[in-house]
């Protein structure tokens, strides 16, 4: 009966997100992944690859939004089902199987990442199957669950690097697995098997790493501690969060070495992104994986009259699902969301680009949104106003140099004709004769934390790793100073060179044009080709002028 419940729940499940998926525009990140997909590799800027293999493999059958959502609804469903089967305590799943099923339904993230193309999904998935091999590890210290158990380790973390911390709350709820010479056989297996991704990040300069562990960085604000704790209720729905919070201290720690480990796991990640929120914002759904420790104790450990005010529950919290998902596909709230508004504004921004290659600046959302939905590449240029991301790896620029292309804003410049009359989104957009855009050139200055401000002249070392020079007479070479109360100043820079040679590294002699003003600042280089955007060019330097 157990399985028969299952089978058609999964069956319901999946046609329910199978047209959510075809109807609902992609999200922001979801086009962003997509574009990732484009050009496969073993890493990018700010995940594994995995994401970018699921959303490539659904969009080889369906060229359209259900192609790229595809396998994320595959792989919540082989997730459900592997949790179901092998991981829930099997005593109770004849007893409560409709039970468990209708507390699926309950949980809103299993409704919003059950067809939203992230690396969620796939992490899920992941996770379930490292539980599966661990539970069969500590009960048959074979090898090849060893290798198994390895393997499971290598596809949590090309699937998102929050796999690192579901392995070390293993080993801590575990610490003498640490003296199990096959577990290290298993773990080093995995590691093998990732060593393609970490060779990716070398060779690009560890940029996962410093976007999540610096770049994300912003002073702290107890709002977001507050904002945490909340989504974390909506997450889970705060019926069956806060059962779980009483039965946990119900009961002591089990003995078992499983559930021990889940209790580790769901105690752990909560609290791990808890502390963290000293350093920002916490997304919702980086927390997603405890769905499985929160579904294992609902199951087991939550009594009859518990497991009936969760499913009363449902006479809210359904109806909510119900109208989150139809606001997903139908625009009808008063003001937009990232799901609507895209296919037409990318039509307005088109039929004003006069055929000419396009570059979005300062937002990889459109730029990823008009490659999808008009179905021609749009490059990302980041000049100061966006975030680090994929685009800024890819060196696509270089084959327009000296080109005419078309630029597009979503903020008002100068120049810059407005592109869409009407719509929840402004666009703005120029054509860019003899376009230039130096990102790639680096630049260091060696100087002293204490300059004079009059007359400041030194030497900065300059490589440009493009194939043509950079003309310095087209391009200005400025000092960008930041001080403290985030206010900018440019100082434009004379050199002694007229050209940064192709391929070259150069030692440059600069002056500045005017009197830097004396006080603290954060000083960048970077290089702005004549009436077009700058890059930045060079890492921040705290420098004091007197």
């Amino acid at each position: 009966m157990g399985t028969r419940n299952l089978f058609i729940f999964l069956g319901g499940w999946f046609l329910l997100n199978g047209v959510q998926a075809f109807f609902t525009d992609l999200a922001n990140d979801e086009a962003y992944y997509w574009v990732y997909s484009l050009r496969l590799d073993w890493g990018y800027f700010d995940h594994p690859p995995m994401v970018a293999l699921l959303a490539r493999l659904g969009y080889t059958l369906f060229q359209n939004e259900f192609g790229v959502r595809l396998f994320t609804i595959v792989s919540q469903l082989t997730a459900i089902f592997l949790l179901y089967k092998y991981l829930l305590p099997s005593q109770y799943i004849e007893t409560r199987s409709r039970s468990i099923l209708l507390v699926v339904v309950l949980i809103p993230i299993l409704h919003v990442f059950a067809f939203i193309a992230t690396p969620d999904a796939p992490i899920l998935l992941t996770a379930v199957i490292f539980l599966i091999f661990y539970k069969k590890f500590i009960t048959d210290n074979s090898w090849v669950n060893a290798l198994f158990l390895g393997v499971s380790m290598a596809l949590m973390l090309y699937s998102k690097y929050h796999g690192v911390l579901i392995i070390g709350f293993i080993i801590l709820s575990n610490p003498k697995i640490l003296l199990d010479y096959k577990f290290w056989a298993g773990s080093m297996f995995g590691a093998c098997l990732f060593i393609p991704h970490l060779v990716w990040q070398f060779v690009n300069d560890f940029p996962s790493l410093h976007y999540h562990l610096v770049d994300r960085n912003s002073p702290f604000e107890f709002k977001n501690f507050w904002v945490y704790l909340m989504n974390q209720l909506i997450n889970f729905n705060p019926v069956i969060l806060i059962t779980v919070c009483v039965n946990l201290f119900r009961f002591k720690i089990p003995d078992d070495k499983f559930e021990r480990g889940l209790v580790f796991l769901l105690v752990g990640f909560f609290g791990f992104f808890l502390v963290m929120t000293y350093r920002g914002h916490i997304e919702p759904q980086w927390t997603y994986v405890l769905v499985i420790p929160i579904l294992y104790w609902v199951v087991k450990y939550s009594t009859d009259s518990q497991l009936r005010t969760i499913l009363y529950s449902g006479v809210i919290v359904l109806p909510l699902l119900i109208l989150g998902r139809v606001f997903l596909i139908f625009d009808i709230l008063p003001k937009t969301n990232e799901f609507h508004g895209y296919p037409s504004l990318v039509k307005e921004i088109h039929r004003n680009t006069q055929g000419l290659p396009v570059f979005v600046l300062n937002s990889y959302q459109l730029s990823s949104k008009y490659h999808f939905y008009n179905r021609e590449w749009a490059y990302g240029l980041n000049s100061g106003g966006g975030r680090h991301n994929q685009h800024d790896l890819w060196r696509d620029e270089e084959q327009f140099f000296g080109k005419r292309v078309y630029v597009v804003s979503t903020w008002p410049i100068r120049n810059f004709a407005k592109l869409n009359a009407e719509g929840p989104y402004n666009a703005f957009g120029r054509v860019i004769d003899d376009f230039a855009f130096y990102k790639d050139v680096k630049i260091e200055w060696r100087g002293e934390a204490i300059a004079k401000s009059e007359n400041f002249q030194d030497s900065i070392v300059t490589e440009n790793p493009y194939n043509t020079p950079v003309v310095l007479k087209k391009t200005q070479l400025i000092m960008l100073l930041t001080d403290n109360k985030n206010i900018r100043m440019e100082i434009e820079l004379e050199t002694d060179t007229d050209t940064l040679p192709a391929k070259t590294v150069s030692i440059v002699r600069v002056k500045s044009k005017a009197k830097i003003p004396p006080g603290e600042y954060s000083v960048r280089f970077i290089l702005r080709p004549a009436n077009q955007f700058y890059s930045t060019n060079s890492p921040s330097y705290p420098v004091t002028f007197r």
